[in-house]
């Protein structure tokens, strides 16, 4: 057996890579949400978290799914042609990014109660690894201390917070509580 035809051989019986399905383009990421029960609405930002001159994306699950902790967000990986590598999912009811020296931080907070939240963030080394740093527990707002209002006004002011994107329609279907339905419109991805 030749050695081409032995390669094609090993190429037709490659095992399977579930790692192959991250990978997906813009065009299925921003795919109308196929479940009728869920809202079309959604909200994404374009940034480049690792610095490497390809734009990195965060897009949220349907608006419909999130609840007083915030919306579920995917963070994808640009790796080039409008394609992307799906890195991480994470919880977050607002986000900020901020540039230091070492690259660009990621930082969410996610409401777990009235007074109380989760702080982390999300990021790449010098060497392009993938990090997420532990998540802490901070009582920011009515009857917080001095210490965590100054941590979470430092993150989020107003020159990091991440400005979002929301595209699609809401589903009148699941306007259950009577509220009126607000008219957004909608961007192009």
């Amino acid at each position: 057996m030749s050695k081409t035809r032995l390669i094609a051989l090993l190429a037709m019986i490659a095992p399977y890579c579930p790692a192959d399905d991250l990978i997906t383009t813009r065009e299925n990421l921003f795919a109308p949400v196929s479940d009728l029960h869920q809202s079309q609405e959604r909200c994404y930002a374009d940034l480049d978290l690792n610095a490497d001159g390809t734009n990195d994306l965060v897009l949220s699950e349907s608006m419909s799914l999130g609840g007083t902790g915030g919306l579920i967000f995917n963070l994808y990986l640009g790796v080039g042609n409008d394609r992307y590598r799906l890195m991480d999912q994470f919880l977050a009811g607002v986000m900020a990014v901020e540039t230091n020296g070492h690259g660009r931080l990621l930082w969410s907070y996610s409401h777990m109660s009235a007074g109380s939240g989760t702080l982390q963030y999300r990021s790449f080394d010098r060497k392009g690894r993938y990090e997420v740093s532990p998540a802490i527990t901070i009582y920011p707002k009515d009857g917080g201390s001095d210490i965590a209002n100054g941590v979470y006004n430092a993150i989020f002011g107003e020159k990091t917070r991440l400005i979002m994107t929301t595209i699609g329609t809401s589903n009148k279907g699941l306007l259950r509580t009577g509220a009126p339905q607000t008219v957004r419109k909608t961007a192009k991805p």
